[in-house]
C-alpha cells in the first residue's frame, strides 16, 4: 500500500486530489495538510511514501529525501529546484487527471522521476507524445528492470510473474511507448520522464 499525505491550502483541491487517489486500490491517503509546516509535522507522525503537492509559485518545502514528490505546476520554470532534490519526484501540470496522477504516484513509488511532456525543456524529443499513455505499476516495474538489462526470464523470476505474463507486459510497453525494441522502450521511457538516468 502506498501511503500518500495531500498538501494544498484549498479544501476544495484537497479533495479533488483524494477523489482522484481513490482510484487505485493500491494507494491510500492517510491525511490531508493545508500548508508546509502542517505537511511537516503530518509526515513525522505517518511516514508518507509520497506527497501530493499543490501549492503557490516559489514555495520550496524542505522535507526528507526518502519521500517521493508529486508536484502540479504551471509553468517549467518552477520545477528545476525539485528536480534538484536528487529523488524520487513527478512533476505534473495542474491539468492532470486521475489515470496521470495515478501512474505518477506509483511511479514516484518505485523511485522513478516523471516529467508531463508539456513540462519538459524545449529541444527535448517528444517522439509519440500526443499518443502516449500512462503506464501501469506493473508495467513500470518490468520497464525499470528492462532498463537494468535484465532479460525477461529473470525479470519474471524477480517480479514473481509468468515467463509469458513478462512479454504481455513487455508488448503492451512496446506498444504505449511507440517502441520497437527493448532499447528503444529504454530511450522512450527516459524521454517520457519514466526513468531516472
Amino acid at each position: 500500500m502506498i501511503q500518500v499525505l495531500v498538501v494544498s491550502p484549498y479544501g476544495s483541491v484537497r479533495a479533488g486530489l483524494r477523489s482522484m487517489l481513490s482510484g487505485s486500490a493500491e494507494v491510500l491517503v492517510v491525511a490531508e495538510a493545508a500548508g508546509l509546516e502542517d505537511a511537516s509535522r503530518l509526515a513525522s507522525v505517518w511516514s508518507p511514501d509520497v506527497l501530493v503537492l499543490e501549492i503557490g509559485s516559489g514555495v520550496r518545502p524542505e522535507l526528507p529525501p526518502e519521500i517521493g514528490i508529486v508536484a502540479l505546476f504551471e509553468t517549467r520554470d518552477e520545477i528545476d529546484w525539485l528536480l534538484a532534490r536528487g529523488s524520487a519526484v513527478a512533476c505534473l501540470t495542474r491539468e492532470a487527471d486521475s489515470v496521470e496522477m495515478l501512474a505518477a504516484v506509483h511511479a514516484v513509488a518505485l523511485g522513478l522521476v516523471v516529467i508531463a511532456p508539456s513540462l519538459l525543456p524545449e529541444g527535448v524529443a517528444r517522439t509519440n507524445s500526443d499518443s502516449f499513455e500512462a503506464l501501469t505499476t506493473r508495467e513500470l516495474e518490468v520497464l525499470t528492470l528492462m532498463a537494468e538489462g535484465m532479460p525477461n526470464k529473470q525479470i519474471a523470476a524477480e517480479l514473481g510473474l509468468s515467463l509469458h505474463t513478462v512479454k504481455f507486459h513487455a508488448a503492451a510497453i512496446f506498444a504505449k511507448l511507440g517502441a520497437a525494441s527493448r532499447t528503444e522502450a529504454v530511450t522512450q521511457g527516459i524521454r517520457f520522464g519514466l526513468l531516472s538516468v
